[in-house]
């Protein structure tokens, strides 16, 4: 099909010889992949669309009707949580099934690139080494061991298996077969939007194809991608209508002009970043230019213009570069900050516009080699093909291994922009959570030396300080946080549980209740006002207050303990049973609840189904002693044939209070 190459061929003559090109991006890229399958999910987003995600529990008609009926997680990515609900009935919450599916997405991606490629220009080894090199260019890590970026990985099979559509839309020659490839490429592009909206590029994508390789009538060319555009609006005025309701859009970095100057240093630092990945990071220090005059942006704007330069040179002649140049420039229009996003830079932001890079360079090599090595060209081609692969595969292989822990994954930021705040804040929550509550200070306090104004550091310091019992200390770093930022909804719940403490009841209640005005939706907060209703002796307050908490955030457990431990209060053992058992509904790997669940029926004297629970707490926490002491309980009873009048396990008598960020050391990312 003129300068495109494409041949004639069926769709079926296209994968069949080419089964062992495919089993080698198999093999290479799993091999690359393999070590991260069981590795934690990050603090960072994947709490939010798994662990705390009740969307993705029900698979039934009703579930789905829920997630393609309304934003999740603040986002209209239907298809994305899907795959999510998928993998929740298989794995429940262990990481490795979800990465896994990432990581086969991720193969699919690099045949779907391969077929792409060879269906456009006819070289095979060059289409395989491109696809070699986007399988394994650790520039695309992110895109793939994060669970979180599942749309991505997802959203692009999508988009090539359209854009392979099209191309044989193209081709063909009888109505209703080509009807046909039209209808497939449509759908196509529609799920593909369901699944990330930056798919909304698409159509522009098939006009550059168009105008760099086919000769096409101007009314031909944009008739039939009418439709395509058509509904790349509406997911466009939908996804703006949902970020604008969830209060998410954000002003422009500095000033409009101010933001263009920075995404021309980032355009070029991505093409560095993809030639020499050495320094890559999740999460890029952007320094924003004051002028255009800067010598960083006067050697951007150079770079632009002399690779501006070859692509009009290009189109002239046989418009590869030009094409592919287009096709990385129209690929990050969506995060190119037109329209102000919250991130300047990121790694995934490249998992679509690279594929021209790697083309380019397969090419290049291969011509090079053709050119300087003609009789020996194929195995020199090869010679260097590997070294290329091998240290791109080498460089994957060592990025991945950062995610084996949140604490070295931040670390290694930390280490390359030491005044970020948010490694600090991460590594500081993690510290907190796991108890060390020495090391969570030292990193709050390191992030506060870079940043004396971010909230979430004096918030998490202060959090840290309620757990040693220094009430004074951390109320004073939340006033001073509350004078910074007094529309956060989290600082007054942690200002809320440090009156708790002080056991001045009707302050805290006040402080949790001016952070429910702010945030209606913060279960935390009203999961706290309920266990100071309770300690009020308010019970039937508490118990809404609970109710209303697992309403706005089901995939908690604590309101359900909560509750049961009120109604166990009252004895009401039936009622408590029922609130402990929808809780494991939502989390059936929650240790309290199941440790609970067992102690509730060894009172009632339901010794198997007390014993049933409590095997399940102590698969999940063998070295727990209350469970090790309440299960060697039960044997003895067993071999008496009897149990002493009283005997209890121990637990916490009565709710206790609790603040977000100590629950919560979690963050969230846009796009």
């Amino acid at each position: 099909m003129g300068r495109s190459g494409l041949g004639r061929k069926n769709f079926s003559e296209l994968l069949g010889p080419k089964w062992v090109v495919i089993l080698i991006l198999f093999l290479c890229i799993v091999g690359a992949y393999y070590e991260c399958l069981p590795y934690p999910f990050l603090n960072l987003d994947d709490p939010y669309y798994i662990n705390d995600n009740p969307y993705i529990r029900d698979l039934g008609w009703k579930g789905i009707y829920k997630i393609f009926s309304q934003p999740v997680v603040d986002n209209y990515f239907p298809l994305q949580i899907l795959s999510y609900a998928l993998d929740y009935q298989i794995w429940h919450l262990q990481p490795f099934g979800y990465r896994l599916h990432n990581v086969v997405l991720h193969v699919l991606n690099a045949i779907l690139v391969f077929l792409l490629l060879k269906k456009i220009f006819s070289n095979t080894w060059v289409s395989f080494l491109a696809a070699l090199l986007f399988g394994l260019h650790p520039v695309n890590v992110e895109s793939v061991t994060w669970v979180a970026e599942r749309k991505n990985v997802l959203s692009m099979a999508l988009m090539l298996s359209s854009f392979l559509s099209y191309l044989y839309y193209l081709e063909e020659q009888r109505r209703t077969r080509k009807i046909e490839f039209y209808l497939v490429c449509l759908f196509l592009f529609f799920f593909a939007l369901l699944a990330k909206v930056s798919s909304v590029v698409l159509p522009i994508l098939f006009l550059l194809f168009d105008l760099s390789f086919q000769k096409r009538k101007k009314w031909e060319i944009v008739r039939d991608k009418i439709p395509f555009f058509a509904l790349a609006f509406l997911f466009s005025v939908l996804t703006i209508w949902i970020y604008h309701d969830g209060k998410y859009l954000v002003g422009y970095h500095g000033s409009p002009y101010r933001t263009f100057l920075v995404m021309i240093n980032v355009f070029v630092e991505y093409i560095i970043y993809l030639i020499m990945p050495v320094y890559l990071d999740h999460y890029y220090w952007t320094l924003t230019p004051q002028s255009i005059f800067e010598r960083q942006v006067l050697l951007s704007l150079t770079a632009i213009f002399l690779i501006a330069l070859l692509a009009w040179q290009s189109f002239r002649r046989d418009r590869i570069f030009f094409f592919w140049l287009g096709w990385f420039f129209i690929s990050l229009l969506p995060v190119l900050n037109i329209v102000p996003i919250t991130i300047l830079r990121a790694d995934r932001y490249m998992y679509l516009p690279a594929i021209g890079f790697f083309y380019l360079v397969s090419l290049g090599l291969w011509k090079i080699n053709q050119r300087e090595y003609r009789p020996f060209f194929l195995p020199v081609f090869l010679f260097c093909s590997l070294l290329i692969v091998g240290a791109y595969a080498s460089l994957t292989i060592e990025r991945n291994k950062l995610w084996k822990d949140p604490v070295i994954f931040w670390k290694e930021s930390l280490r390359k922009f030491p005044q970020s705040a948010v490694a600090s804040k991460y590594i500081g929550g993690i510290y907190w959570a796991r108890g060390k509550n020495d090391l969570a200070i030292s990193y709050f306090r390191e992030g506060l030396r870079e940043n004396p104004y971010e909230v979430a550091l004096l918030n998490g310091l202060a959090n840290v300080y309620i757990d040693k019992k220094d009430t004074g200390k951390a109320e004073e770093l939340l006033l001073q946080a509350i004078r910074i930022d007094p529309g956060d909804s989290n600082l007054y719940t942690s200002l809320g549980v440090v009156y708790f403490q002080k056991g001045k009841m009707e302050r805290a209640r006040s402080y949790f209740q001016k952070a429910l005005d702010l945030d209606p939706k913060n279960a935390f907060a009203r999961t706290d006002l309920g266990v100071t209703f309770y300690n009020q002796n308010r019970w039937e307050e508490a118990i809404q207050q609970f109710e209303k908490a697992m309403e706005s955030s089901p995939c908690h457990i604590e309101p359900y303990l909560n509750a049961a431990l009120v109604y166990e209060k009252k004895r009401l053992l039936d009622k408590a049973e029922s609130y402990l058992k929808r809780g494991l509904d939502y989390m059936p790997d929650s240790h309290a609840t199941l440790f609970t669940l067992a102690r509730l029926f060894f009172e009632q004297g339901r010794i198997q189904e007390a014993k049933y629970y409590l095997s399940q707490a102590y698969w999940l926490k063998p070295d727990d002693r209350n469970t090790h002491d309440f299960l060697a309980l039960i044997a003895q009873g067993e071999a008496n044939h009897s149990f002493p009048e009283g005997v209890r396990a121990t637990l916490p008598p009565q709710p206790k209070a609790m603040g977000l960020s100590t629950h919560n050391p979690q963050g969230r990312e846009s796009l």
